[in-house]
């Protein structure tokens, strides 16, 4: 742990000094809908848990204020409620054959058809076992375990023994029993009553009951296989709604195919996969993910639109194997009837020429980061030649001990899953976080595990659904092409016609390249003359990309700057190299933007300061936060207006899981865990946003004392050089300001809390805010 006091860091990481306003930005309403913050939601799970007893078979729900789905539910009368152990239901005299195969898994022998889940297999867990008893004939004496025949019990599969007294055609009779699942939901009616009312039970996939009309559902309470005792692991309470789970699908990476469906022009969708892709055990062709998702593109874009959805898919297929990587050896492939391997291989998409290619393979979950970076890298260079933008589509949660889950409420550990994420990020491709939203399930009141129709790998109708209306948003625009499609319209009513600005890039190590050029490329009033960066792989991955000729490439940076004669250049090196850019700019009177903070010392920043003056440009510095509504709202609201009174206090939350752990390029995280190229660590990359909205809010006024604290968490030897965790105290004559900057949180995280004397203003996510004042209480 070290200590900091000193303005200078200040001055360094609010460099900007004030922050941009959004051109007719108008006031939001007071109260937003909330969004999804984990830890608000283990909060409203403990005190759900700390007003509700559980304990033998009795359910206890005491009075009180319930959250439920964000708003709060009045219970009024006390109830204790007798919950019913999982049901059992008993087989007899079921006919069945015993065949010739050894049982085994879900995939060889006979099934006991009263264990039959979906997907042609039975359910895993289901029979009981020592339950079976085979008989010749109805009533018969019975016949012998192991001898006359076998049992695999995780499947209640059979097949004939060693030493039996039947044949393995012959009609035998079996009895049985099978453990059920089942959902029961605690109800509320208008008068604060609470009700229980039992679910119906099933093999795979219980459904909660009905709630009347008039009633809220407070929770759920599973009962899962076996469930004798009631324990608190099996209540569900209603913490939030499906709209507020949290995910990292992507919206804004599909430009050209948004482009073409507004044009009016044919677009083409391949959905690669495996089952899943395929259907598996959805209930009917029209609710698979595929078919589900393709009525939602068109009921957005017009029944009209020239789009066609093309399902390329095999049950039991990896990635691998579709380009042929990997061989058919799988014990499906040997078992599975039927099966044509000439079906199975990339020419079928390659013929399409697709416009868009989506990717779901739960079947890829081995894979480590190694295997996804050289099989999916061969997929777009596959489809490169077509321009073809690629969704990926992470995987839906399967079995419990399949992921190697301890409880149905733990996060996605797969590796698989954040290596899809890190190559996403890599290669700048969209993402249809599918897992995220399945992990969120537990929040609203269901366990996922009843969403798996097998009970191993098939999601059900409500399943199929959660991939469709994760993918259906990466078909949207982002939020900041909304705001400068908005702003362009506006602007295009008055504003005359001008000529394009010319602007080089230099450097490409920064991840928000890719996001400013994807823009910039489509813009008409931005030309893009040059790209300068030292690394000649960097620059054929983002010249290429963007459809930049290799005329306007440059490793030096001097000779882009006298060759293109950009007008301004927009920086995406380190931040040390920050001065030296500017130093080259001023001069020859280019203007300067750059990724934030301004420098990695005051030394670098009083240099960049001098050689602007003298040079007479403009250096702008770009925070992400300063373009967020919440931010403008904020200025007008507590600033200007004085909503809540003088600010005593200001408290900003900038973090997230870390570099790594989110996937940044490597040539990206080579720097920012560097404590030379980036000044520090958490320190930089996060504090920065917080000083420079104290700065903006409290009028640009200078702090009496600048206090850090850092200090190295992580374990990790990629963040042993630089801190991980910081917080920064800065305080006023009349005010205080908390910088909390992150790289351990489990999530992505960028907000402030600002208390005055009258109220106060919290923001949530980037256009959300809730006000409260003294006078509106």
């Amino acid at each position: 742990m070290r200590l900091r006091t000193c303005y200078a860091l200040l001055l360094i990481l609010a460099s900007a000094g004030q922050v941009g306003a959004l051109t007719g930005a108008t006031e939001p309403p007071v109260t937003t809908r909330a969004a999804s913050d984990p830890a608000a939601v283990e909060k409203a799970y403990r005190a759900f848990l700390g007003k509700v007893s559980a304990s033998g078979k009795t359910l206890t729900i005491a009075e009180g204020r319930y959250s439920v789905a964000g708003q709060d539910v009045e219970v009024r009368h006390a109830a204790s409620f007798s919950i019913d152990p999982a049901d059992v239901s008993v087989v007899e005299d079921e006919p069945l054959k015993l065949g010739k195969d050894k049982p085994h898994a879900w995939s060889t022998g006979r099934p006991l058809q009263g264990a039959r889940a979906g997907g042609g297999i039975n359910a895993s867990f289901a029979y009981v076992p020592g339950s079976l008893v085979i008989r010749k004939t109805p009533g018969g004496d019975p016949l012998i375990e192991n001898k006359d025949y076998l049992v695999a019990e995780e499947f209640g599969m059979v097949g004939i023994g060693p030493e039996p007294r039947v044949g393995s055609e012959d009609t035998v009779y079996a009895g049985y029993r099978c453990r059920l699942m089942r959902i029961d939901s605690v109800l509320v009616d208008r008068q604060g009553r609470p009700s229980l009312v039992k679910g119906k039970p099933d093999i795979s996939v219980p459904l909660p009951p009905d709630a009347p009309e008039g009633t809220v559902r407070l929770c759920n309470v599973f009962r899962p296989r076996g469930a004798e005792d009631l324990k608190a692991e099996h209540l569900f309470p209603i913490l939030e709604s499906g709209a507020m789970a949290p995910t990292r699908t992507t919206r804004g990476r599909l430009p050209r195919a948004l482009h073409k469906i507004k044009s009016g022009k044919p677009l083409t969708v391949v959905c690669l996969g495996d089952s899943v892709t395929a259907g598996g055990d959805a209930s009917r062709p029209s609710l698979r993910y595929v078919d589900v998702f393709e009525s939602m593109l068109k009921e957005k874009y017009g029944k009209n639109a020239a789009i066609n959805v093309v399902n390329v898919s095999y049950g039991g297929t990896s990635s691998g194997q579709w380009l042929r990587m990997e061989p058919f050896t799988d014990a499906w492939f040997k078992t599975a009837p039927g099966l044509r391997a000439e079906e199975i291989k990339f020419e079928r998409v390659i013929a399409l020429k697709p416009d868009v290619l989506t990717i779901e393979f739960v079947n890829d979950a081995y894979m480590d980061w190694k295997t996804v970076e050289e099989t999916y890298s061969t997929i777009l260079r596959r489809v490169k030649e077509f321009g073809t933008e690629v969704v990926l589509i992470t995987p839906h949660f399967t079995a419990m001990h399949w992921m190697g889950m301890k409880s149905i409420r733990d996060g996605d550990g797969r590796e698989y899953v954040k290596s899809l994420h890190r190559f996403a990020d890599e290669h700048h491709l969209a993402v249809a976080d599918t897992s995220s939203r399945w992990a969120h399930l537990w929040v609203e009141g269901l366990p996922y595990v009843t969403l798996l129709r097998n009970t191993l790998n098939h999601p059900d109708d409500r399943g199929h659904r959660l991939f469709a209306e994760e993918l259906i948003k990466c078909f949207e625009p982002s939020a900041s092409d909304q705001s400068r499609a908005g702003a362009s319209q506006s602007a295009a009513v008055s504003a005359p016609a001008t000529k394009k600005v010319r602007v080089g890039v230099v450097g490409l190590v920064h991840g928000h390249v890719y996001g400013f050029l994807e823009d910039v490329v489509r813009r008409n009033d931005i030309e893009i003359v040059g790209l300068a960066e030292p690394r000649e792989e960097l620059l054929r991955r983002y010249g290429g990309r963007h459809r930049l000729p290799e005329s306007m490439w440059f490793q030096d940076l001097d000779r882009m700057l006298d060759t293109a004669r950009p007008q301004a250049v927009a920086v995406f090196t380190d931040t040390l190299e920050h001065r030296k850019v500017v130093e080259a700019c001023a001069p020859r009177g280019i203007h300067v933007m750059m990724e934030k903070p301004l420098a990695t010392s005051m030394e670098h920043a009083r240099a960049i300061e001098k050689a602007a003056r003298e040079g007479k440009i403009h250096v702008i510095v770009n925070y992400e936060t300063t373009w967020y509504p919440n931010t403008e709202a904020a200025y007008q609201l507590v600033s200007k207006q004085g909503r809540i009174g003088s600010i005593r206090k200001i408290v900003a939350h900038d973090g997230h899981q870390g570099p790594k752990e989110i996937g940044m390029p490597r040539e990206f995280m080579e720097w920012l865990t560097d404590p030379v190229r980036n000044g520090g660590g958490a320190l930089f990359d996060f504090g920065c946003y917080g000083a420079n909205l104290a700065t903006y809010l409290l009028g640009g006024q200078r702090p009496l004392s600048v206090t850090a604290v850092t200090q190295k968490l992580k374990s990790d030897p990629v963040y042993q050089r630089v801190d991980d965790e910081a917080t920064i105290v800065l305080t006023y004559p009349k005010a205080q300001v908390i910088i909390q900057a992150s790289w351990n949180w489990p999530f992505s995280r960028k907000d402030m809390e600002i208390y005055g004397e009258q109220g106060q203003y919290l923001t949530v996510e980037r256009d959300m805010y809730r006000m409260r004042t003294l006078h509106a209480a």
